[in-house]
C-alpha cells in the first residue's frame, strides 16, 4: 500500500508522529547546541535555558511531546473502538456479519453493548 492509498486517518497520525519527532529532534540538538537550534517564539530563552543546561527546560518539552502523543494514541484508540453495538447473539450469522464488517472497517471486535 502506498501513502497516496493510505485512508486519511492513517496519513492524519503519520503526520503527527513526524511533529513530533521534529520536536524531539529539535529538543536533542538544542542541548547539543544551543546556537545551532532553530529559531521560533522563545527560541533565544530556550537557547539560553539549554545553554546552562536546565533540566526544567526538558521537562516542559517532555511534558509537550507527552500530551501531544497521548492525545494521538486516544485518537487512534477512539477510532478503533466499534462505532455501534450489535443486538444480534453470539453465533448467529447476523453478528459474524457485523463482526465480519467491524473488521474490515478496522474497528475493534466487541462492544460493550453488543448482544449476548
Amino acid at each position: 500500500m502506498g501513502a497516496s492509498t493510505l485512508p486519511a486517518a492513517l496519513k492524519r497520525w503519520i503526520r503527527s508522529l513526524r511533529r513530533v519527532h521534529a520536536q524531539i529532534l529539535h529538543v536533542a540538538r538544542l542541548f547539543e547546541d544551543p546556537e545551532r537550534a532553530g529559531g521560533g517564539p522563545g527560541a533565544d530563552e530556550h537557547r539560553r535555558r539549554a545553554a546552562a543546561s536546565d533540566p526544567t527546560l526538558m521537562q516542559e518539552y517532555l511534558t509537550s511531546i507527552g500530551e501531544q502523543l497521548h492525545a494521538l494514541r486516544d485518537e487512534v484508540e477512539e477510532y478503533i473502538v466499534t462505532r455501534s453495538p450489535v443486538a444480534a447473539r453470539p453465533g448467529t450469522q447476523e453478528k459474524l456479519d457485523a463482526m465480519r464488517e467491524r473488521v474490515e472497517r478496522g474497528e475493534g471486535l466487541f462492544h460493550d453493548q453488543d448482544g449476548r
